[in-house]
């Protein structure tokens, strides 16, 4: 990544949830939403108007979403989709093999994927970026906070990463904030 143009610097990831929901989502727009998962990805959704679609995560199918039963409903209007691996509340440790389904199903169907990825340097030794995955940046968002990580709870630090003409975007939302 390139630290002038694809990392935007936060007061916290939460903020990035909320300028990365305002950048790109209009209302009428659907949103991706993990159940179990994040209350703010609901909360942010409905505030600009978006449509929350809660996707299951269910234990029997290992807390993964089910992108064949998402592929059968009509994804025309999905604007965004929040996924979070290692995932909160489950646990569940992100791959690269979840991470480049994920990818290809949201470049198949032009979806921004935001991985919101705190936990990343806690729950696990194998830290991945979905940023890793070829093809990533033209499709994908990740954010990631010190809070967790450096045991700094309220020290609003975070970033988000991603292609530049998305942290564009997201700056717009952000400078005028």
């Amino acid at each position: 990544l390139n630290p002038d143009n694809e990392i935007l610097p936060l007061m916290g990831s939460k903020e990035g949830i909320m300028h990365i929901t305002m950048a790109f989502v209009n209302p009428g727009d659907e949103v991706l939403i993990p159940d179990p998962g994040y209350p703010t990805y609901t909360s942010v959704t409905n505030l600009v108007g978006g449509i929350v679609r809660k996707y299951d995560l269910k234990e029997e199918q290992g807390w993964l979403p089910d992108l064949e039963a998402l592929e059968k409903s009509d994804l025309s209007r999905v604007k965004m989709m929040w996924i979070n691996y290692p995932n909160m509340p489950t646990g569940t440790k992100g791959t690269v093999q979840l991470f480049e389904k994920l990818v290809a199903f949201s470049r198949k169907h032009s979806i921004l994927l935001c991985n919101d990825n705190p936990y990343s340097f806690i729950l696990n030794k194998d830290y991945h970026s979905i940023l890793e995955v070829d093809g990533a940046r033209d499709t994908t968002l990740e954010l990631n906070s010190l809070s967790k990580s450096q045991n700094m709870a309220g020290w609003r630090i975070g970033m988000v990463a991603g292609h530049s003409d998305y942290i564009k975007e997201i700056l717009k939302v952000k400078s005028n904030m």
